[in-house]
């Protein structure tokens, strides 16, 4: 979550097609470390629709 939040912070996300389904991207850079996290559309709708989302 924390390398998301970085990548989302800095406005280095974008949303790709890999093999025919939708990914989001997000790439955190640190020093000389810079890591690309890959999530799918229907990863990301799943985490997003859990129940402590919505009760807040």
């Amino acid at each position: 979550m924390e390398r998301i939040r970085n990548a989302m912070m800095h406005g280095n996300y974008w949303i790709g097609l890999k093999e025919s389904k939708l990914f989001y991207f997000f790439e955190d850079k640190f020093n000389k470390r810079n890591e690309i996290i890959e999530v799918s559309q229907n990863v990301l709708e799943s985490f997003v629709k859990q129940k402590i989302f919505q009760d807040r």
